[in-house]
């Protein structure tokens, strides 16, 4: 998987991350809780793979390219719920989350 087709899952999963306190319900509905608002990205859930290269000349990108996997995973916490990611052998990230 390409850098940049690796990068639109977690580019879309932000974007969604950011339009959700707009979805709030108004005072008196029922709000939904993490856990249901999170249940779009189950499919994200598992290891993924993918190759970057740098920028530069065919041959610079074919001298610089690199492996990395990326892992999701839920956590719980009482109420609280998020996605984890961890990074392996990842030039930009190591680990993150999503809430």
């Amino acid at each position: 998987m390409s850098r940049s087709a690796m990068a639109i899952p977690l580019l879309s999963l932000g974007l969604v991350l950011l339009a959700l306190p707009s979805l709030a319900a108004p005072d008196g509905a029922r709000q939904s809780s993490a856990r249901e608002a999170l249940k779009p990205f189950n499919e994200l859930i598992g290891g993924w793979k993918g190759v970057g290269e740098p920028e530069g000349t065919p041959a610079e990108k074919q001298r610089g390219f690199w492996r990395e996997s990326v892992n999701f995973g839920w956590k719980f916490k009482g109420e609280d719920v998020w996605i984890t990611l961890t990074f392996e052998n990842g030039k930009h990230f190591k680990s993150g989350e999503l809430r």
